[in-house]
């Protein structure tokens, strides 16, 4: 993520229960972004989840990303239709509510026992770009969510998000109806 000089970004927001419990609305920071990917709460920099040993390195999050059909963005960005694009945003935010809901989970081993339990809560920062990497248009969000997830009894631990990666194309689909 590129950042201006007051390390902030354009186009950014942040997303979801936990976002909220930590403090983090509006605009993605500089600051905020990377204390939330290494795992740290922004306001006091506690560490908040375990990062892995030297051999081990550190999931900072899980890129979700939305991309809205060709003829929507060419209505967007070339006609100017601002409509559009405030659509686009709120069918990501919509289906950031779903996913919370559905997949946010963590692990927790009880007795050599791994489970997954869920947490209701991401904490999502997400990036709206208006071009494909061949410089056309296309409008898209990239929604990572930070590896970070804060338990029933308010303990943060490490997001689970298999269920993520096997339901994408599920996924995609909530998003495309949201933003029908």
């Amino acid at each position: 993520a590129v950042f201006n000089g007051e390390g902030k970004q354009n186009n950014t927001a942040w997303i979801g229960k936990g976002a909220e419990a930590l403090g983090l609305r509006g605009d993605v920071g500089k600051v905020d972004f990377e204390a939330v990917l290494d795992g740290r709460d922004p306001r006091t920099n506690v560490q908040l989840v375990q990062v892995g040993g030297q051999e081990q390195s550190h999931r900072a999050g899980t890129d979700i990303p939305f991309s809205a059909p060709k003829s929507v963005s060419l209505a967007a960005l070339v006609d100017g239709d601002q409509r559009l694009i405030e659509a686009h945003d709120k069918a990501v935010t919509n289906t950031i509510k779903v996913l919370e809901k559905d997949y946010a989970q963590y692990r927790e081993t009880h007795g050599g026992v791994t489970k997954a339990k869920d947490s209701g809560n991401f904490v999502v920062a997400t990036f709206r770009h208006s071009t494909s990497r061949e410089n056309d248009p296309q409008l898209h969000s990239h929604s990572l969510i930070a590896n970070i997830t804060q338990t029933q009894d308010r303990v943060w631990k490490a997001t689970f998000n298999d269920a993520i990666f096997r339901d994408q194309t599920y996924i995609t689909s909530i998003y495309l109806n949201e933003l029908a």
